[in-house]
């Protein structure tokens, strides 16, 4: 039978008093960081859409120091929200650049490295094309929303570049215009969670392992489709092991995935149409005897009006199948921007998606954080794992699309679920076993207080 997303919680609550007293001894002396990058995006034709964009990025890692400035879930977890505040010479000032960005994690194991950094993009002020080396900026991290920008000095940074291709799921009727990224868009500053919410783990859903166990795919460009399933497929077989037996690595079953899809891939190359996506994971599914049930996609209401869609249950579904140890991929689309009275298609993407959390007004749900890990470079050669964040109402919409950009956001999900759930996979296993040792410590404790 399946383990359920309370029974799931629970064993995070029995493992997370050990998994504390074991990392706390050893944990980093520094609080979170932030690291920025200016992103000049690539295309399909290896040269350039946008070089030195309007676009900054920027990339927070958090240590097990940052719990006290977080909020305990109840589960043996933590959620807090981080603001920055930049200026750039010749941008913009006093910019609030990251708005009450929601972070949460499952154990204070995954808080002290566990995850992946997290990475949101922003808008650097600066006219299009122009260079930019470094900015000064303020980190906040807090337990709850905040109304009003926060305050205090700003400290020097220095600000990389980074290429960066994302790209590209097609559907019927695209055409070479589609880019597969966010160059020709106006930057636009991140913002996250409304003032007055809390974040619900307990009605999200997230994969079972900390997300550098996820592994790197060297994606071509284009190749998101099969880096997205790729790593799925890798992520299962190490969870399940015996039912989803994979003598390939990950870039092998990414290889396999290229041509089971039809992808195109490097330069001058169209991407992976949905229909072969589908149908290509299918079709691995099966010629390897895995234990994983057919994809399912369902449509969020983004494209309502142009596909057929689910509607309010594209995200109770993808989070259904995390909280059974499943595995989802999104669709999403990076909208269609209107110049004057032309519209450009700027193209779409597929990533592995790494948790959803539902931002909570009372009992409402007000918008959904959504984690993904894909390989921003696609370059083909260097092996990468990105975790980004996006803020998603629940329509399917961007809540940070530019005001000339429409139906940007999640169009949909792929899902699949385990045939059957067998027995604990290794990491599972260890996590029972520090469970077993943090309980015989306990009677250990109490024997001797009674003494």
């Amino acid at each position: 039978m399946h383990m359920n997303h309370v029974n799931r919680i629970s064993v995070f609550v029995f493992v997370s008093a050990v998994i504390t007293s074991l990392t706390l001894i050893a944990a980093p002396a520094h609080a979170v960081s932030v690291n920025f990058d200016q992103v000049s995006w690539g295309n399909a034709n290896i040269g350039f859409e946008d070089q030195n964009s309007q676009y900054g990025e920027a990339t927070v890692a958090f240590s097990a120091t940052d719990a006290g400035s977080m909020t305990a879930d109840g589960f043996g977890g933590f959620y807090g929200y981080v603001n920055i505040v930049t200026s750039v010479g010749g941008g913009s000032n006093n910019n609030w650049a990251v708005e009450n960005l929601p972070v949460s994690f499952a154990n204070i194991g995954n808080l002290a490295g566990g995850d992946l950094p997290t990475q949101v993009n922003f808008d650097l002020g600066q006219a299009d094309g122009t260079a930019v080396s470094s900015l000064n900026y303020s980190l906040t991290l807090t337990s709850a929303p905040l109304a009003l920008e926060p305050g205090g000095p700003l400290a020097p940074a220095s600000v990389a570049n980074h290429d960066r291709v994302e790209g590209t799921v097609v559907e019927a009727g695209d055409g070479p215009s589609d880019v597969g990224d966010e160059s020709a868009q106006q930057a636009e500053d991140f913002v996250g969670a409304p003032t007055g919410t809390t974040v619900s783990r307990v009605q999200g859903g997230a994969i079972s392992t900390a997300s550098t166990n996820i592994p790197g795919i060297a994606e071509s460009q284009n190749g998101c489709g099969p880096g997205a399933k790729a790593r799925s497929i890798a992520y299962l077989s190490r969870m399940f092991p015996t039912s989803i037996s994979v003598t390939q690595t990950p870039q092998q079953i990414y290889g396999t995935l290229t041509n089971y899809m039809r992808s195109s891939t490097g330069a001058n190359s169209s991407g992976t149409a949905n229909s072969n996506f589908v149908s290509g994971a299918n079709a691995y599914f099966a010629t390897n005897g895995l234990g994983i049930m057919p994809t399912v996609y369902t449509n969020t209401a983004l494209y309502s009006g142009f596909y057929s869609n689910n509607g309010a249950a594209a995200f109770p579904m993808a989070i259904n199948s995390l909280g059974r140890t499943g595995d989802v991929e999104v669709y999403l689309s990076w909208g269609v921007r209107q110049q004057g009275t032309n519209s450009f298609n700027q193209g779409a993407h597929a990533a592995f998606v790494s948790s959803i959390t539902p931002n909570l007004n009372g009992t409402n749900i007000v918008s959904y954080t959504l984690k993904y890990i894909d390989d921003p470079n696609q370059n083909g050669t260097t092996t990468s794992s990105v975790e980004h964040t996006m803020t998603i109402l629940p329509s399917g919409v961007d809540a940070n699309a530019a005001t000339n950009v429409t139906f940007r956001g999640v169009v949909g999900f792929w899902i699949e679920n385990v045939a059957t759930v067998p027995e604990p996979s290794t990491i599972e296993l260890a996590a029972l076993g520090l469970g077993a040792l943090g309980l015989a410590l306990a009677r250990r404790s109490r024997r001797r207080r009674r003494s």
